[in-house]
């Protein structure tokens, strides 16, 4: 990737004030490249260049146990195939693995007014979804059943770190600035290509911001930024790309791993996009290139390319 497209911050406590100077970093503003029609096809033809060569010895009636069509079907979490990541079974999420959509939920509740502390919104969330889970399965979140099936230690370890989360979130932010300009994502965005192989990726952001000259998204993550930062952080505005009109795509992402006291800020362009691109197709081909080391006889690709990591 162009570092010369990057707006790169230090490693920035959050003691130091941190509220307000991410709450500015959300609001822009940055500079944008105009993004039209031809970007999309730019972007799509960079994945499928660098998924290609791995393709090029299999056979094309090669199905999909289960799936339809010629190829496999493979779906993977962009932010993590972009940042060297092949992805992985879905599973046990656990605790720490709900932590972030259960946080999601409850922030939504937080900032519509809905519940005074992130415990009671994490409760109410969790207590709600878990009997969703129970009358309508499908329609639940993804993460409602587990919880509904754990054991009481495993629940109310799942929800302490979801309300430890939830508030990070909540105490980051000086909320009273982006009154009106800002809606918690609860839903990831997914897009789904039929090339050689069918593929769908998806990615979420945690925030979308109306700032000063377009909109911006938050990425919060735990731990610390790995070093393809700047390519995991493009992932949602990949997938926007893909899927959408020019005009949803973001003009700028700013990732936050609060437990490292890190922000990072990526513009967006038109390179951008098409680098995060022939990142994610890197993963994919990565991925087909494990499977096949992994398995012998009948091949086997969907458990190993579903899912991505737990509480993306």
């Amino acid at each position: 990737m162009d570092a010369g497209r990057l707006t790169v911050l230090p490693r920035v406590p959050v003691e130091a004030d941190g509220p307000s100077r991410l709450t500015r970093l959300l609001l822009g503003p940055y500079g944008r490249a105009d993004l039209g029609p031809s970007t999309r096809v730019a972007v799509e033809a960079a994945l499928w260049e660098a998924i290609d060569p791995v393709l090029a010895g299999r056979s094309a009636t090669w199905r999909h146990p289960g799936g339809s069509g010629s190829g496999p079907a493979l779906q993977g979490d962009a932010s993590w195939l972009a940042g060297g990541a092949s992805g992985g079974r879905q599973g046990s999420p656990g605790g720490r693995g709900l932590r972030q959509p259960i946080a999601r939920e409850a922030l939504a509740a937080l900032v519509e007014g809905t519940w005074a502390s992130p415990l009671e919104a994490v409760r109410v969330v969790a207590a709600r979804a878990a009997a969703q889970a129970g009358e309508d399965p499908e329609g639940s979140p993804w993460w409602a059943g587990w919880l509904r099936r754990a054991a009481p230690g495993e629940a109310a370890a799942a929800l302490a770190a979801a309300t430890t989360w939830t508030s990070t979130l909540w105490e980051g932010i000086r909320w009273d600035e982006l009154a009106g300009r800002v809606r918690v994502v609860t839903r990831g965005q997914r897009w789904r290509g039929q090339g050689p192989v069918s593929l769908t990726l998806r990615a979420r952001a945690d925030l979308r911001v109306q700032g000063e000259g377009g909109v911006g998204l938050l990425v919060a993550q735990p731990g610390a930024a790995p070093e393809a930062w700047a390519t995991r952080l493009g992932a949602p505005a990949l997938v926007a790309a893909l899927a959408g009109e020019p005009g949803d795509v973001p003009a700028w992402v700013v990732g936050w791993w609060p437990e490292a006291g890190q922000l990072r800020v990526v513009t967006v362009d038109e390179a951008q996009l098409v680098a995060c691109a022939r990142a994610v197709g890197q993963g994919v081909a990565r991925l087909l290139t494990e499977t096949d080391r992994a398995t012998s006889g009948h091949r086997r690709v969907g458990r190993g390319a579903r899912g991505g990591a737990p509480g993306c």
